[in-house]
């Protein structure tokens, strides 16, 4: 080949490749013009998306609450309405659903040999079904124990289990008595009993075990097992339970109260059932009773006298019970005990006792937990590490964690630690008067307004009232003042020592003194705090008389309405000119109070409990400021605006300020005007720090000395006399001696704000407080709470759904179905 022609061919072949090289990027050229007209093109769908997106969340939040509607409203008409029918009378029942076993119910497939698989079906006390049920609803009425199958609609008899006076049967009780409790787990059926029978062949605490086909019983001589299977569970014979009773299986007493039961992840297997073996406890009159997955027994005394309900719950890892006193006003929660245990704590006051109920898988710091419900609502806890050991420990204790408190009429939101005061967190949209309600209180002429009977004498004394007994009784001066259902009142009284004693009785009728009974130490003031439960007030002054001529001195009688303080320590706002409340939000039931100014505003005397000299505290609630200009939300300062401190207010840019002598700490984070904001200010340790909306937002460091004897507290505007009032609504203000951790702050403020959402129910429905039923649904995490005037359905603190039947016995509920009596 010539030079010539290689070259030829070269160049030949280099435009070739130069050809398609151009070919190949204008295609290339075309392809990126596409690409980035697809680009624009998936833009704008992305931000449709998106858009789609947020508008779907939005109503999924809104179909959830439907749903949630729909699902207490439906299920709960549909057992009702069949429940009718079958004119049952339940005196407790029990959703059993099979899934939440520990083989997600694997043992109803495995029952073929059993006496009850393969009894006649259609009878009087079996159903057409012959494998036990997915999903059950079990009834005790006072003469059987009968499980319905849940799998159908219909809800049909599945088997019943007569349990009367009969000693033949695998459940029995005295002429009188009755089931008090019923729990199901890993196929064992258990029912608590109670009579008035002393007669050891009744009553008790019976076991129907459905995998292993058999039946036992604990009672205070030990266990005894049935002789039969379940299928002669109603037999007609003369032997019943048998006669050996093995007392390791001893419990307190036959006389019971309710029942719990639990799997612990390391008990043993039962070799019957090829299932783990729960641990029971059961509540009697004489205590906690606490069957051991080991066979063993051991009894929880002394503060458990007479527990009315009990459930297990799991605190940092461990199973604890959780149970409240029929006759003594406290929760406890104690530890499952190795031996007999003298338990030592309690961690709420209650009214009365109350019902119980927990949620919350595992128990972290940020879970809700465990409700107790009586006769004054509902109160929620939620775990803190300081809940892990209670044994033995002093009632402060149980503080140190949140709760949340809500009635017929108000709502707390969660109250972090040991909180010194709650307030503005009612429903009542009603303005707040200055006014005192008391006519002629100082007795400075005369007794007008006041009465006697003709068996006492009341004069005035050195401008004292002076009451005189003139038969040796309690006689007493008497005035009856009309107030409002469901409003705070502040009574003040001073009572001086006659020959004897001076006391206060207040009363929702003149005879009935069911609000306070209190001696008054000699010339001090003393103050009580009440919530009107009728419309009228009873104040009766009684000398402690023994004989006639008996006498005592009383002076500055006074009741005030207040903004009530729904913490334990009760000492509510006074309020000066008139406070403004207005629902937080179109349609919400919670109320936030405005109109502040330098006469109008809520001022709280001098309270001790709010001196937190160098130690933690927390200030937390919800701001909404309507103009741009420096208001305070709160003081606490000596009247004259000197001496230590703590405030808190919002600058012209909404900015939060917390000061205390010594520091005052600016925030970063705007409020925004027009809009609810949540702001905690918390000092912890050496720091002082601000979270807005549940975040934080700035900190410094220093300790200083907050306590002063004589400071007043005020929400509204400032102790000194420029008033700076808050130009706004305020709602949900708490103060704590104790600081909460970030992650709590955050889960008040992601909780809180769903109450300032428009159309919010935060309340008991109906103006009951007294809970007459309390349950958990695991499965759809709502929160069930029976009352005369229905059943309330709280997803957190918010009330999605209610019904309008009353509640007298029980509720269960799981996976949406609630069967309740």
């Amino acid at each position: 080949m010539t030079l010539m022609s290689s070259i030829s061919k070269l160049t030949t072949s280099v435009d070739k490749l130069t050809n398609a090289a151009n070919v190949t990027k204008a295609q290339l050229d075309a392809k990126v013009a596409q690409a980035d007209a697809e680009v624009v093109v998936a833009q704008a769908e992305q931000t449709g998306a998106e858009a789609a997106r947020d508008e779907a969340a939005a109503h999924a939040t809104d179909a959830a609450t439907h749903l949630a509607t729909v699902k207490a409203d439906v299920t709960y008409e549909g057992i009702s309405t069949i429940f009718s029918e079958m004119a049952v009378t339940a005196v407790d029942v029990f959703v059993y659903d099979t899934s939440l076993d520990s083989d997600g119910g694997a043992w109803r497939k495995r029952c073929q040999h059993t006496s009850w698989y393969n009894e006649p079906l259609n009878t009087a006390t079996r159903g057409g079904r012959r494998d036990f049920p997915a999903v059950t609803v079990i009834v005790a009425t006072n003469s059987t124990v009968t499980i319905y199958d849940a799998d159908d609609p219909d809800l049909p008899m599945w088997m019943v289990i007569p349990a009367s006076t009969s000693h033949a049967r695998i459940i029995s009780w005295g002429n009188d008595g009755r089931a008090t409790g019923i729990a199901a787990k890993n196929g064992i059926l258990v029912t608590s009993v109670t009579s008035s029978e002393t007669n050891a062949s009744v009553n008790g605490l019976f076991l129907v075990e459905f995998p292993a086909d058999r039946g036992r019983k604990y009672a205070p001589c030990g266990i005894k097992t049935w002789p039969y299977d379940i299928a002669r569970r109603d037999t007609t014979g003369l032997v019943y339970f048998n006669a050996y009773c093995d007392p390791a299986g001893a419990i307190s007493s036959l006389f019971l109260n309710a029942v719990a039961m639990t799997v612990f992840p390391a008990a043993p297997i039962d070799q019957a059932s090829g299932l783990p073996v729960p641990t029971i406890a059961v509540a009697s009159a004489a205590g906690i009773s606490v069957i051991r997955d080991n066979g063993s027994v051991v009894d929880l005394i002394n503060y458990v006298t007479a527990p009315a309900t009990l459930a297990f719950v799991e605190v940092g890892g461990a199973k604890k019970i959780w149970t409240t006193s029929r006759y003594r006003n406290w929760v406890g929660l104690f530890d499952i005990p190795d031996a007999d245990f003298n338990t030592g704590a309690y961690i709420w006051g209650l009214q009365n006792g109350g019902n119980i109920t927990w949620f919350g898988d595992g128990f972290s710091e940020t879970e809700t937990a465990l409700v107790a419900g009586a006769t004054r609502g509902v109160v929620i806890f939620n775990k803190d590490e300081s809940l892990t050991n209670l044994n033995g420990a002093s009632t402060a204790s149980r503080w140190q964690q949140m709760t949340a408190a809500l009635a017929s009429d108000y709502t707390t939101g969660w109250l972090p630690g040991d909180v010194r005061g709650a307030f503005l967190s009612g429903v009542d949209s009603s303005d707040l008067l200055a006014a005192e309600l008391v006519t002629n209180g100082t007795f400075d002429v005369d007794t007008t307004g006041w009465s006697a009977p003709t068996s006492a004498a009341i004069e005035v004394d050195a401008g004292r009232l002076k009451v005189t007994s003139n038969s040796g009784n309690w006689e007493y001066a008497l005035q009856t003042l009309p107030v409002v259902v469901g409003r705070a009142y502040r009574v003040c009284v001073t009572g001086e020592n006659g020959n004897v004693a001076p006391f206060l009785y207040l009363g929702s009728t003149t005879g009935g003194f069911d609000y306070a009974y209190q001696s008054l130490p000699s010339g001090v003031e003393r103050q009580s705090h009440i919530v009107a439960r009728t419309n009228l007030l009873s104040i009766r002054l009684n000398p402690y008389a023994a004989s006639a001529g008996d006498y005592a001195f009383f002076n500055n009688v006074s009741v005030f309405p207040v903004e009530a303080d729904r913490s334990v320590n009760n000492k509510g706002l006074i309020v000066n000119g008139t406070i403004t409340r207005s629902p937080v939000v179109g349609g919400a039931e919670l109320v936030g109070c405005s109109g502040f100014s330098a006469a109008n505003y809520l001022e709280q005397p001098y309270n001790n409990a709010l001196d937190f000299g160098t130690g933690d505290f927390c200030v937390t609630g919800w701001v909404r400021q309507i103009a741009g200009s420096a208001g305070y939300v709160m003081e606490r300062r000596l009247p004259d605006g000197t001496g230590a401190y703590i405030r808190i207010y919002l600058d012209g840019n909404t900015i939060p300020v917390f000061g205390t002598n010594g520091r005052t700490l600016v925030g970063s984070k705007p409020c925004g005007l027009n809009q609810w904001a949540f702001v905690t200010c918390v000092r912890s340790g050496s720091d002082m720090a601000i979270y807005v909306n549940g975040a934080l937002d700035a900190t410094v460091s220093g300790i200083f000395d907050v306590s002063s004897d004589g400071a007043i507290l005020r929400f509204g505007r400032a102790i000194n006399v420029s008033a700076l009032p808050f130009y706004g609504n305020l709602a949900l203000w708490r103060i704590s001696a104790t600081a909460p951790t970030p992650n709590q702050i955050a889960k008040i403020y992601e909780d809180e704000r769903k109450l300032f959402q428009p159309g919010a129910q935060c309340t008991i429905y109906g103006t009951s407080d007294a809970v007459t039923a309390l349950a958990h649904d695991p499965k759809t995490n709502l929160l069930h709470v029976g009352t005369s005037q229905g059943r309330s359905v709280f997803d957190g603190l918010v009330r999605v759904a209610n019904t309008e039947t009353p509640v007298t016995t029980a509720i269960s509920a799981v996976g949406g179905m609630i069967a309740e009596q």
